[in-house]
Formats: C-alpha cells, sequence, structure tokens
C-alpha cells in the first residue's frame, strides 16, 4: 500500500532558491501495514546561473552549468552544498546562491 502525506509548502526568499517548496512524503507500508520506506524531497528553482559539480566544493569539475529558473530536487544538504537532481542528472551546487 502506498501511502502520501504533504507536509509544508512555505516561501524562500534568498538562498539558492526562490519560490515555493512543497515537501512531499511517500511510504510503503507491507502487509502487515508496517512502514518498509520512506522519503522526502524539495523541489525548487535556482535564482541566478548556478554551476552544478560532481562534489561538494569548487574543487570538483563542473558537470553543467543551470541557467536561471532551473527546476531541481534537492536531494540532501551539507556544509553549505546541497546535493540535486535535474531530469536524470545528479550533482553539488553552493548553497549561498
Amino acid at each position: 500500500m502506498r501511502l502520501n502525506k504533504v507536509l509544508a509548502t512555505a516561501v524562500v526568499v534568498g538562498g539558492v532558491m526562490t519560490g515555493t517548496f512543497a515537501i512531499s512524503d511517500t511510504a510503503y507500508a507491507n502487509s502487515e501495514n508496517t512502514i518498509e520506506a520512506f522519503s522526502a524531497t524539495r523541489q525548487g528553482r535556482t535564482n541566478v546561473n548556478l554551476n552544478m559539480r560532481t562534489g561538494a566544493g569548487t574543487n570538483h569539475r563542473i558537470l553543467r552549468t543551470l541557467p536561471r529558473n532551473t527546476n531541481l530536487t534537492i536531494l540532501s544538504e551539507s556544509n553549505g552544498w546541497m546535493r540535486v537532481r535535474v531530469g536524470n542528472q545528479e550533482g553539488w551546487v553552493a548553497a549561498r546562491y
């Protein structure tokens, strides 16, 4: 059984993204109705042209430059960097932009 729940919607001003972030959780229950898997994602949009890199740091190779207003999925955050997915490509962007 698949269970969906929208937790929150917020507007973020400044930082790497602007616009509305919807946080959606999906959980899967087995035949005994216990939770087997859980995932949460945040959707965002770049507010500047932004380099997407192979790792969290400027010493990592640039995979591509994301144009302003690119939609993306935020997968995780670490030490001022965000791991994101754009289409089927994953990489890291600086969180301060």
